[in-house]
C-alpha cells in the first residue's frame, strides 16, 4: 500500500527537449523561457498543493532526457509517489520513446507491495500543430496512453500553459487516493 504522508516525490522523465525542466517551472513557479538548456542530471522544485482541505508538499524532480541517464533514472524514483513520462507532439518518436521509460520503471521501481508506480503521460507543445492535427493527435494519444497502461494523459502546451494545472490536480488526486 502507498503511504502518503503530507510529502510527496513526483518525477518527470522523457527524451531530451519534450519540454520537462519548463513543465516543472511552469507549474512550480508559473514560468516559461523560450531559452532551452539541457538539464544535466536533474533538477526540482517543489510547490504546496491543497487537495481535499489538506496541503501537501510536492517535490517534482526533473531528470536529464539523455540516454545515458535512463538506468540513473531508478535511483532517483526511490521513494517516489508517481512518475509523469513526457513525449513532444512534434516527435512522433518521442511518444513510441516513452514506452521504453515506462518498461524501465514498471521493471525496477514499484510501491513495497510490489504495486507500481502510477504514471501519467503528457504530450507536450500542442501549441505547435495546427487545431485539424490537434484533434487526430489527441484521439491517437488518447488509445496510446490507455492501451498502455499510463492512469492519465494530456496534451499539454506549456508555453500557452494549457492543461498544466489541470493535468497535475488529475494526477495528484489520484497518487494521493
Amino acid at each position: 500500500m502507498r503511504n502518503i504522508r503530507s510529502d510527496l516525490k513526483i518525477i518527470v522523465v522523457g527524451n531530451a527537449g519534450t519540454g520537462k525542466t519548463s513543465f516543472v517551472n511552469q507549474w512550480t513557479k508559473n514560468n516559461f523561457s523560450d531559452h532551452y538548456k539541457a538539464t544535466i542530471v536533474s533538477e526540482f522544485g517543489y510547490k504546496i498543493h491543497e487537495y481535499k482541505g489538506r496541503n501537501y508538499k510536492i517535490q517534482i524532480w526533473d531528470l536529464a532526457g539523455q540516454d545515458k541517464n535512463i538506468m540513473m533514472t531508478r535511483v532517483f524514483c526511490k521513494d517516489a509517489h508517481g512518475l509523469i513520462i513526457m513525449s513532444d507532439v512534434t516527435n512522433p518518436q518521442s511518444l513510441n520513446s516513452c514506452l521504453m521509460w515506462k518498461k524501465i520503471i514498471d521493471e525496477y521501481v514499484q510501491f513495497l507491495d510490489g504495486t507500481p508506480l502510477p504514471m501519467m503521460l503528457i504530450q507536450n507543445k500542442i501549441d505547435l500543430i495546427s487545431e485539424e492535427d490537434q484533434l487526430i493527435e489527441l484521439e491517437n494519444f488518447n488509445d496510446f496512453y490507455i492501451k498502455n497502461g499510463f492512469v492519465y494523459g494530456f496534451q499539454t502546451s506549456v508555453k500557452c500553459v494549457i492543461n498544466i494545472k489541470e493535468s497535475m490536480d488529475e494526477f495528484l488526486g489520484y497518487v494521493i487516493d
